[in-house]
């Protein structure tokens, strides 16, 4: 890979951020940030740092401890439901990614997470939060997990969800990093909730120190949190030419695997006191024939503990996490003249059916997508096709499997759809400014 990627990704927190026009109000605000810093620090009242006395080496490496007011929970009325508290979130609710790289939220920050009640369509809350941001539940959907750019610079917010409010905010360098809206995401967590894992970009330079432009080289790895004592273990696995990677853990949450795009391959990683490692060869899938469709797209654990992986073609791989390798293949002509997005799948909870959103070819540029092709996935026999009344962004499942939920961000919308009839029920209106993910409570 040349440095093309590498500086593109670095521009959104340097030169870019500098010069844009929308930015320009930031230095006032990081400039009196700096001031209050100061001011503290000189009156001996820094906020303690989130440790365990045993993480001690750890911690003083890694960890920051600020005070909740970079990331906060906000009061800012927003129709449709004119709330102005934070409600506790109950089985079903949605949190709503909305970023716009061309205009702000509707309480004027980067970005926001809207927690909606989709049987209402209202909004219950909203947490400000800053530029390229990336979001992941707990499974137990205690936490949320922020990864975005604030004054202080790339930085990761633990945020509890009964009060909407930032339990700790920690540096987060060399964060993989979008740079156009994704409606994706490139962190994992362990099934316990213990461990979050996330991928991680580094640009090496290489050659003649004085050439202009450097020469740089990227570095994939992916790193490991410690969500219990809120700390990143200090040794990251590399995952050559992953370009987008998708995490998913064990059963038994000592390793993860890497679902990577730019490699096409599975990378298979294991946890250690001091971090991941790397624990085996990358398992490369095979390249379709089709040009525009050879990769992996995206992927989901199964109820076996086995990983589909299906291609942007439409070929399904399952493979045995513990042989690691190929245990068959379902080669499929069903989508013709459609493509697969990245991480847009999800399983019926009794594992019995796969829900994959699909778009047509000729639009794979604009990343929307219009169909939702259900699959058994014993045979991988096609069930049925769901079709949208208007083409969306991303997709989500209700922890029960009775609702999918398509973002549509052009219509700031929200589309309700019954995942066993498989008929589109409603549309919610007027979500944010653009909408981009969504996450269900469990």
């Amino acid at each position: 890979m040349n440095h093309t990627i590498y500086e593109r990704t670095q521009q959104i927190a340097t030169v870019g951020w500098l010069m844009s026009g929308r930015h320009i109000e930031r230095l006032v605000v990081f400039f009196a940030f700096g001031l209050l810093l100061a001011w503290i620090i000189g009156a001996n009242s820094i906020a303690p740092k989130l440790q365990d006395p045993s993480e001690t080496a750890v911690a003083s490496a890694n960890l920051t401890a600020t005070a909740p007011i970079i990331v906060s929970r906000t009061n800012i009325v927003a129709p449709p439901s004119q709330t102005s508290q934070w409600e506790r979130p109950k089985p079903g609710w949605l949190y709503v990614l909305d970023y716009s790289q061309d205009q702000k939220t509707a309480s004027g920050a980067d970005s926001e997470i809207l927690l909606v009640d989709p049987q209402q369509g209202h909004v219950k809350g909203r947490i400000v939060a800053g530029d390229s941001p990336d979001i992941l539940l707990s499974p137990d959907g205690t936490r949320l997990y922020i990864a975005s750019i604030l004054e202080i610079g790339d930085s990761l917010s633990i945020i509890d969800t009964t009060s909407g409010t930032v339990l700790q905010t920690v540096p987060l360098h060399n964060r993989w990093r979008y740079t156009i809206v994704s409606g994706n995401t490139t962190m994992g967590i362990s099934q316990d909730g213990r461990w979050l894992y996330i991928l991680k970009l580094y640009g090496i330079p290489i050659g003649d120190p004085n050439r202009r432009p450097r020469q740089f080289i990227d570095k994939y790895t992916v790193a490991a949190f410690d969500t219990t004592h809120g700390v990143f273990l200090p040794e990251e696995a590399p995952v050559p030419h992953c370009l987008f990677g998708m995490m998913f853990s064990s059963p038994d949450d000592q390793q993860v695997q890497v679902l990577c795009s730019g490699s096409n391959a599975v990378h298979f990683l294991r946890l250690t006191p001091s971090g991941l490692a790397v624990i085996a060869p990358k398992l490369a899938l095979p390249r379709g024939a089709d040009k525009q469709r050879p990769v992996v797209a995206t992927g989901i654990r199964l109820r076996n503990g086995d990983l589909f992986a299906i291609m942007s073609d439409g070929r399904v791989m399952e493979i045995d996490s513990n042989l690691r390798k190929i245990t068959r293949s379902l080669v499929k002509d069903w989508l013709a003249d459609r493509w697969v997005p990245q991480d847009q799948v999800f399983c019926s909870p009794d594992g019995t059916k796969l829900y994959v959103a699909v778009g047509r070819l000729v639009a794979r540029s604009t990343g929307k997508v219009d169909e939702i092709l259900v699959f058994e996935t014993s045979g991988g026999q096609l069930l049925g096709t769901i079709k949208t009344s208007r083409p969306f962004w991303s997709l989500a499942m209700s922890p029960d499997g009775q609702y999918l939920y398509g973002i549509s961000r052009e219509s700031r919308s929200l589309l309700v759809i019954d995942a066993n009839t498989y008929q589109e029920m409603r549309t919610i209106s007027g979500i944010g400014v653009e909408p981009a993910r969504a996450l269900v409570a469990p």
